[in-house]
């Protein structure tokens, strides 16, 4: 296992032993720390120090990696009132506030959808998913976004004054194992029988930007505001505390310094 998954597996391990409790209803994350917590649920439960547990995933992925593992499944809706706990990754995460993007493994909207109705939300992560002074430092924005005119909401993004400020740029995600498409403009046109589709049906958009993004409130509003934007990857105001795992296994926690 290289340093990066050892860092991602005691984070993963850590946060089910400090936040899981037998009788819980817990969110099950998606993404490669994410799966280091599922993992973790069912070596439990085959241990017996974990018992009772209700459990809803982000995810078909992680909904399979579950249901292998024999950890109790349900949807929000089979939940009476809000989850206990929901511990998942993230892509990038900026302290003090514990503003985040999530969302590169095309998850996002029932992240977003979980992590809301949970009484705690904790982000589990190495410490490469740390970023100063903005977000859009190691890679997209993704954007879920309506199948019907998504060209046109693609454009739209584009043209935002918060993107066009920091150099973004819109590209739909392309699915794993299509063809490399045609340039124009010097991007790539990814017809639609090639483009990613999420578990929700619908598209990502990815937001590449030059320079960092430091007000993260004011592009998530923009975003927000064109029809066809379905949700995007900024999760503000939602993390609970942050764990940070390291190669030599340690474990560090932040806590959102918030106005």
């Amino acid at each position: 296992m290289n340093p990066q998954d050892k860092a991602k597996q005691a984070v993963g391990y850590f946060a089910v032993d400090t936040y899981v409790r037998s009788g819980m209803k817990v969110g099950l994350g998606t993404g490669t720390t994410a799966k280091f917590v599922v993992e973790r649920i069912g070596q439990r439960m085959q241990e017996g120090s974990l018992k009772d547990l209700l459990c809803v995933p982000t995810s078909e992925a992680t909904r399979k990696q579950a249901e292998s593992l024999g950890i109790p499944l349900t949807t929000l809706d089979g939940i009476a009132d809000c989850l206990d706990v929901a511990i998942d990754g993230a892509d990038e995460i900026l302290p003090p506030t514990l503003g985040l993007v999530k969302g590169r493994g095309g998850a996002l909207l029932r992240e977003k959808m979980i992590a809301a109705a949970a009484k705690t939300f904790v982000v589990a992560a190495d410490e490469t998913k740390l970023v100063s002074n903005g977000i859009g430092s190691t890679g997209a924005l993704p954007v879920e976004v309506v199948v019907f005119s998504s060209s046109h909401t693609k454009r739209l993004l584009s043209a935002l004054p918060s993107v066009k400020r920091h150099g973004g740029r819109a590209e739909f995600r392309k699915r794993a194992g299509a063809a490399t498409g045609e340039k124009n403009g010097g991007q790539e046109d990814i017809r639609e029988e090639d483009r990613f589709v999420t578990d929700n049906g619908n598209y990502i958009v990815d937001l590449y930007f030059t320079e960092t993004v430091p007000d993260l409130h004011e592009m998530d509003k923009e975003l927000k505001s064109i029809p066809g934007v379905v949700e995007t990857g900024f999760f503000l105001d939602l993390a609970s505390v942050c764990l940070i795992g390291k190669a030599d296994g340690s474990v560090a926690t932040l806590t959102a310094e918030r106005k």
